[in-house]
C-alpha cells in the first residue's frame, strides 16, 4: 500500500510553469527539423494602410525630425528617398519610418507590432526581417523633458524611455512569433540572412550591439550568437531597456546564465527587467532550475519582489526552497514559502521542519517565523504530513508530532457554561456607555532625537551610493541649477533628486530640506542615503507646510508599531520600505504657520490606557517607515495610511488640536 501511495505521488523534481505564467512566454523556434505545432499569429490586414495614414497626419511633426540639424544627414537622405513609403523603401528606410512613428515624442500609435505585419504583407517576411534589424540600431533621439520632436540618430549612449522601449520590444516579440510558425524554407533563408549581418556588424559599434541583440534574440537556438553578445555587451545602467530584455528571452543554456552581465557595474538592474516580467518567464520555461543563480543576485528590501519570488517559488530544488527560508524574515517570502509548499509539500515539510528545530536559528527571527509557517502548514494539510511523516529525520518528525495533536476538533460549548459576556456581548445590548475619564494639564513632548544602532548609518549611506549615479548621463545640470530648482518648485526632476541627495554639498543640501518635496519615482533607492547624511533634520524633507504638525505624518515619518516589524504596506498598497531600528521621538517643533497645541486641550482617556503621570501622546517616527514609492505631501502620490493616526481636528483659535490618547492603533495589516 505505502510503496503504491509513494509512487502515485508527483515528482517534486519536474520543472513546470504555473498554468497562469505560460501566456507570457514567448515562443522560440526548437532546434529540430520538424517545425513546431505553433499557429502563425494572424496578419493586421490594415496595418500598411494605418502606418501610411499615420505618416500623413504627422508630417508637419515628421519634418521637423528631418530638419534637426543633429539629425544624421544620411539618414534623412534614406528617409527622404522612399518617403515614408513601403513599396520601394529599403530596409533601412522602413526601419527610419518605424523608429518615427514610434518614438516618445509622437506617441498614440495603436498597433506598433502590427508595423511587422505591415512589413511582412507588402515585402514578405525576409524583408521585415531585415527591416527590423536595421530599426534597433536607429532611433529618435530628444532631450530628456523636451517638447522637441528629436533628431534621427544612429543609436548611442542616449536615454532611450521605457514606452518606447516596450514598444520595440513589442515588435521584436511580434516578429519572432512569426519566425515560429514560419516554413522550413523560409527560416532558412532568415537564418542566412541574419548570420550575414552579424558578421558585416562584427566591429560592433553601439547601433551594431543593438542590432545584434535582436539577431540573437529572433533565433536563441544559436547559443554562440548570445554567448557572444553577453561577452561584448555594451549595456549601460538604467539607460538602455530593450537590451537586456532581448538578452533574458534569449537564454537557453545554464552557461548563457552564469554569463548574463548582470553583477559586474551592475549593467542590468532588477528595475529594468521587472519592467517586462514575460522575459523572466521565457527565461525559466527554457533552462527552468538553471535560471536560479540569476534570480537569487537581484531581490533586496527595496524591490518589489514578487515576480522574482514567484519563479523562485516555482523552482523544483532544495537550493530554491533553502534561498526563500534564508530569507523568510522579510517582507513577501513568506508569502512565496506558501506557494512553493502548495507546488513540492514533501519538500517544504521538511526543511521548513529543518529550519524550525535548528538549534542556530530557535531564538532568531527566521526561527520564529519559520516555526510559525510551519505549524500553519502542519495545521492546514494533515493527511500529507501523516504521510511524509516516516521520511523525515528524527527531530524534524519529533517537532512535527507535539504540533499535530493541536489540530483535534472541541466540541461546541453549549450557551449555559460560556461566560455571560460571550453570550451577550455589549454590542448587543443597549447599555449607556460609562462617562469618559478627563484628564487635564497634558504636553505633547517636544524634541527629537536619532538613534543608530553599531554600523547602521555607515551602512544605509553605503547602500545608497551604490545603487546612485553621482554623474547621470542624461542630465548636465549641476548642484546649484538643481538647488535653484527645488527652491523655486519644491523638487527636481526625479532623475536628479537622487544624486542631489546623496552627492550634493551639505551646505548646499541642509538649508532645502524644509521646503523640498522630492517626487516619489525611485526614491527608494536614496531616501536612506539623505536619513544618513542629514539624521533628524531629513524629515522635514517632503512635507508640507499643513503636514508640519504633530498630528501629522510626513513622508519621511512613520508612526511604528515598534521595532520588532520590519516593514508595513498601507491600505493604499504603498510599501514601505524596512529600515531596522533607527527610530525619531517626539514630534516635530512648530514651524512658521503652525501653532503649538494648547496645554489646556481637555482631552478624554479610558483610565486603564492613560494616567495623570504619562503624556498624552509621544509620537514615534520610526525609520523603518520611510516609503518606497509614495506618501503625503509628495506631488501626485496616494496618501498612505500610517499604522497610528491622531486626531486633525482644529480647535477654535485655528491650532491643531492635541492628539486624542483614547486614538487606538488600527490592527496591523
Amino acid at each position: 500500500m505505502s510503496a503504491a501511495t509513494t509512487t502515485a505521488q508527483p515528482s517534486e523534481d519536474v520543472c513546470e510553469l504555473p498554468e497562469a505564467m505560460r501566456s507570457l512566454v514567448i515562443p522560440r523556434r526548437g532546434a529540430g527539423t520538424e517545425p513546431p505545432p505553433i499557429d502563425a499569429p494572424p496578419i493586421d490586414p490594415h496595418a500598411a494602410e494605418y502606418l501610411a495614414a499615420r505618416l500623413r497626419e504627422k508630417s508637419a511633426w515628421i519634418d521637423k525630425i528631418l530638419a534637426d540639424s543633429r539629425s544624421e544627414p544620411d539618414l534623412v537622405q534614406e528617409f527622404r528617398a522612399a518617403d515614408g513609403g513601403l513599396a520601394a523603401a529599403t530596409p533601412l528606410a522602413a526601419a527610419l519610418t518605424a523608429a518615427i512613428v514610434t518614438s516618445q515624442g509622437m506617441p498614440g500609435y495603436k498597433n506598433p507590432a502590427g508595423i511587422i505585419d505591415a512589413w511582412i504583407a507588402t515585402r514578405g517576411l525576409p524583408f521585415a526581417v531585415r527591416a527590423a534589424v536595421e530599426l534597433f540600431g536607429v532611433g529618435v533621439e530628444r532631450d530628456y523633458y523636451s517638447r522637441d520632436p528629436g533628431r534621427l540618430v544612429r543609436k548611442g549612449a542616449g536615454y532611450e524611455e521605457v514606452p518606447e522601449s516596450r514598444r520595440r520590444f513589442d515588435l521584436a516579440v511580434r516578429l519572432r512569433r512569426h519566425l515560429v510558425s514560419a516554413s522550413e524554407e523560409d527560416y532558412a533563408q532568415v537564418r542566412e540572412i541574419l548570420a550575414g549581418d552579424r558578421a558585416a556588424r562584427a566591429a560592433s559599434t553601439l547601433s551594431d550591439s543593438f542590432s545584434r541583440a535582436l539577431t540573437s534574440f529572433l533565433m536563441p537556438e544559436h547559443a554562440d550568437w548570445v554567448e557572444a553578445d553577453f561577452a561584448h555587451s555594451s549595456w549601460r545602467p538604467g539607460m538602455d531597456h530593450v537590451s537586456p530584455w532581448l538578452a533574458l528571452s534569449s537564454i537557453t543554456t545554464a552557461q548563457q546564465v552564469a554569463a548574463f552581465p548582470a553583477v559586474p557595474g551592475r549593467a542590468v538592474n532588477v528595475g529594468q527587467v521587472l519592467q517586462e516580467p514575460a522575459t523572466l518567464w521565457t527565461a525559466f520555461d527554457s533552462v527552468g532550475s538553471g535560471l536560479l543563480p540569476l534570480l537569487t543576485l537581484w531581490p533586496d528590501d527595496l524591490t518589489d519582489a514578487d515576480t522574482l519570488l514567484a519563479i523562485i517559488a516555482s523552482t523544483p530544488t532544495d537550493d530554491a526552497f533553502q534561498f526563500l527560508l534564508d530569507n523568510i524574515d522579510k517582507k513577501y517570502y513568506v508569502a512565496a514559502i506558501q506557494k512553493a509548499a502548495k507546488r513540492f509539500p514533501r519538500r517544504a515539510l521538511r526543511m521548513l521542519a529543518e529550519t524550525a528545530h535548528s538549534g542556530a536559528l530557535r531564538d532568531t527571527a527566521r526561527g520564529r517565523v519559520a516555526a510559525t509557517v510551519l505549524r500553519r502548514y502542519i495545521l492546514a494539510n494533515d493527511e500529507a504530513v501523516q504521510a511524509e511523516l516516516a521520511n523525515l529525520d528524527p527531530v524534524a518528525r519529533e517537532l512535527v508530532e507535539k504540533i499535530r495533536p493541536a489540530d483535534v476538533p472541541v466540541p461546541e460549548a453549549d450557551a449555559d457554561a460560556l461566560p455571560p459576556l460571550f453570550v451577550s456581548p455589549p454590542w448587543l445590548t443597549a447599555v449607556k456607555p460609562a462617562k469618559p475619564v478627563v484628564i487635564t494639564g497634558l504636553v505633547a513632548p517636544t524634541g527629537s532625537g536619532l538613534v543608530w544602532r553599531d554600523g547602521e548609518r555607515e551602512q544605509w549611506a553605503s547602500g545608497a551610493s551604490a545603487r546612485v549615479e553621482k554623474d547621470p548621463r542624461w542630465t548636465v545640470d549641476g548642484w546649484d541649477d538643481i538647488a535653484r530648482s527645488i527652491a523655486r518648485h519644491g523638487t527636481a526632476s526625479w532623475y536628479q533628486n537622487g544624486p542631489f541627495a546623496i552627492y550634493a554639498p551639505e551646505e548646499l543640501v541642509r538649508p532645502l530640506l524644509p521646503g523640498w518635496k522630492p517626487e516619489p519615482f525611485e526614491a527608494e533607492l536614496w531616501a536612506k542615503g539623505l536619513v544618513a547624511r542629514f539624521g533628524a533634520e531629513a524629515r522635514m524633507c517632503g512635507r508640507s507646510p499643513r503636514a508640519r504638525s504633530p498630528a501629522s505624518s510626513s513622508p519621511w515619518s512613520r508612526s511604528a508599531a515598534g521595532r520588532s516589524r520590519s516593514s508595513a504596506t498601507t491600505s493604499s498598497g504603498i510599501r514601505c520600505c524596512a529600515m531596522s531600528s533607527a527610530a525619531w521621538s517626539g514630534p516635530p517643533a512648530p514651524t512658521m504657520g503652525s501653532t503649538a497645541p494648547s496645554a489646556s486641550r481637555r482631552t478624554s482617556a479610558s483610565p486603564t490606557s492613560q494616567t495623570a503621570n504619562t503624556p498624552s501622546r509621544t509620537t514615534r517616527w520610526s525609520a523603518s517607515r520611510i516609503p518606497c514609492t509614495s506618501a503625503p505631501g509628495w506631488p501626485g502620490g496616494p496618501r498612505c495610511s500610517p499604522t497610528t493616526r491622531s486626531s486633525s481636528r482644529s480647535t477654535s483659535s485655528g491650532a491643531p488640536s492635541t492628539p486624542s490618547p483614547t486614538r487606538r492603533r488600527p490592527p496591523a495589516r
